[in-house]
């Protein structure tokens, strides 16, 4: 009988849609009590990006998240305040969006990367 081996991207997808169950799952806070929020989950798009389609994905997957596209104007304003260079880039914020916990620049993480992350 033939078995058909994972490959590395459907172990990728396999792995991050675990972590996400896990974590929605899981016994930790994503909002305070007061259902205030503990972290944002930032992005920063383009419509000229290829993998800015991928970020949003990624993005669409955690409830609180804010997509900023840099071709706007508030999106523009938004990277210049973060000082983000590269397109896409993602970034936990905490909920008052004054400190930075975790940014990654120009590049797409998976889920349970932002995950680990997470308080």
């Amino acid at each position: 009988m033939f078995y058909a081996k994972e490959t590395p991207l459907e172990r990728i997808i396999s792995d991050s849609a675990k972590a996400i169950e896990d974590f929605n799952s899981s016994k930790r806070p994503v909002q305070k009590k007061d259902g205030s929020s503990e972290v944002r989950l930032i992005v920063f798009v383009s419509n000229n990006c290829q993998r800015s389609g991928f970020a949003r994905e990624v993005a669409n997957q955690f409830p609180n998240h804010e997509i900023y596209n840099i071709d706007e104007d508030d999106g523009r304003e938004m990277a210049y305040k973060w000082g983000v260079l590269t397109i896409p880039t993602l970034m936990l914020v905490d909920a008052k969006g004054r400190t930075m916990i975790r940014k990654w620049p120009g590049q797409v993480p998976r889920p349970n990367d932002i995950v680990n992350f997470l308080p």
